[in-house]
């Protein structure tokens, strides 16, 4: 029996691993993809944006707004470097950096240091605008806005809900059990209790105990998956205004 050899990014190095050829199923890579000027593309998706208008026709002034933003776990979205860009042009529209506030979409994970802030937004939005670690054990951080048809009751960060307008932050990528990453993924779990988060996870799992995963919960799968529907309900919930996400080639 043969072993096959991988290398991993692994924090600011590598990580090797080998695994027994008859256990691959298979190899999934990423299409070779070059890459862009990352203020340009930041400017032409949010003034030619998918599906809503331009980013400037959305938010005027006297909008309270706030930018929820995933965590250090995912910094690998360069969120640092376009992060300036989405709080310059709701400059332009309006909205002063007073009225902005950013909670970080950290779900069940610890408080982020001072370092690891400007390692999500960068050194001048961390200048800036007023930041916010989300706690999910913390109740009083906490306002229920409602339950889903999947019997999740919905509690989430005040700040988040107050706001009067949403912008949500963060990359695109697989994941194993909600489809995809991104999107309804920084409210639920991101900014949601610690309740509703183990909730919503167990949907994850089986019906039956001992049964092991619902098969249903895949990487990729959004249709009729109870996970991403579950997330998508909690949303609605609050209705974010826009967002600005990025997608990583294989080299970062």
């Amino acid at each position: 029996m043969g072993f096959r050899k991988f290398s991993f990014n692994f924090g600011r190095s590598t990580q090797e691993v080998e695994l027994p050829e008859d256990q691959i199923s298979s190899i999934i890579e990423g299409r070779p993809v070059p890459a862009v000027d990352v203020e340009q593309a930041a400017l032409e998706a949010m003034r030619h944006p998918i599906g809503c208008k331009p980013l400037q026709e959305m938010f005027r002034k006297g909008d309270r707004v706030c930018l929820v933003i995933a965590d250090v776990t995912r910094s690998w979205n360069r969120s640092s470097e376009y992060v300036i860009h989405v709080v310059n042009e709701l400059n332009l529209a309006g909205v002063p950096d007073e009225d902005m506030c950013i909670v970080f979409a950290q779900g069940t994970h610890r408080e982020q240091t001072s370092e690891k802030n400007v390692r999500v937004v960068g050194e001048e939005v961390a200048r800036r605008i007023r930041m916010y670690q989300h706690h999910c054990r913390n109740n009083d951080e906490l306002t229920c806005v409602g339950t889903t048809r999947f019997g999740t009751q919905v509690m989430l960060n005040k700040r988040v809900v107050e706001a009067d307008k949403i912008v949500i932050i963060d990359g695109i990528t697989a994941h194993l059990f909600a489809g995809y990453g991104g999107g309804r993924k920084l409210l639920l779990p991101g900014v949601a209790g610690w309740d509703t988060i183990q909730e919503n996870h167990c949907h994850a799992l089986a019906d039956h105990f001992g049964d092991g995963i619902n098969p249903k919960t895949r990487n990729g799968v959004l249709h009729d998956n109870p996970v991403n529907y579950d997330m998508l309900e909690a949303m609605d919930m609050v209705r974010p205004t826009f967002l600005v996400h990025s997608i990583i080639n294989n080299e970062g």
